[in-house]
């Protein structure tokens, strides 16, 4: 259980459809933390194990912090071919909103793909429509792309990277247990799940919907 799918939404009409009235059974469930068993137990009975992410466990804590001036920011793009086009609009309004901060700051603007010609299946499908989400938006700064040679490149990549934006990512709480600089730039919630807030910042925790380094809501200027 490593992404923040709305469980709940899922779960709740599965019960509805289905008039099933007991939780459902699993031996063994390894999640990412305390958090998301308290809300899985909601639901699902079992043995619970909080492991963390496997993936990101498997890379050694080397890098080291950089103290110096920062040069550049990195996005984890997000993007999706699906029919619904809403779930484009977050990361249009994020990295048009960084195109603005990369040229003012001088920073060099880096976008972290999913698509990847190198990785079968989605990933792979995926790619070509996504550059071209990219270059259609016709961005006014300098930008490189990073693409991914595996599925595990996105973990190397990040690690070395200054500074990372995400709008709700998996990969971005992963770079921040690492003590890597994330910014949450949370759009995606109001889109998708208004109500309870699934792709909220630290979901399903609760917190205030601006932090030190998260903000739930459109704001460019508070960037």
């Amino acid at each position: 259980t490593s992404y923040n799918k709305p469980y709940k939404d899922y779960l709740s009409k599965e019960f509805k459809k289905q008039g099933i009235k007991k939780n459902y059974f699993v031996d063994h469930m390894f999640v990412f933390g305390k958090s998301i068993e308290v809300e899985l137990k909601k639901y699902i009975q079992g043995k619970f194990h909080i492991s963390g992410s496997y993936r990101n466990n498997s890379f050694p804590n080397n890098f080291k912090k950089k103290s110096g001036k920062i040069s550049s920011l990195t996005f984890i793009s997000q993007y999706r071919k699906i029919k619904d086009t809403s779930q484009a609009l977050s990361s249009e309004k994020t990295i048009k909103c960084l195109d603005d901060y990369c040229i003012k700051k001088k920073l060099q603007l880096k976008i972290l793909f999913f698509g990847s010609p190198h990785i079968k299946g989605r990933a792979c499908r995926d790619y070509n429509d996504e550059l071209k989400f990219y270059r259609d938006l016709k961005l006014k700064c300098n930008y490189k792309i990073l693409v991914r040679s595996n599925i595990h490149d996105s973990y190397k990549k990040l690690i070395l990277q200054d500074l990372i934006v995400t709008n709700d990512s998996s990969l971005g709480q992963e770079m921040l247990a690492r003590g890597k600089k994330v910014i949450f730039f949370g759009l995606r919630h109001k889109i998708f799940h208004p109500i309870n807030g699934t792709h909220a910042f630290g979901w399903p925790e609760k917190y205030n919907k601006k932090g030190p380094f998260w903000i739930d809501y459109y704001a460019p200027d508070e960037l």
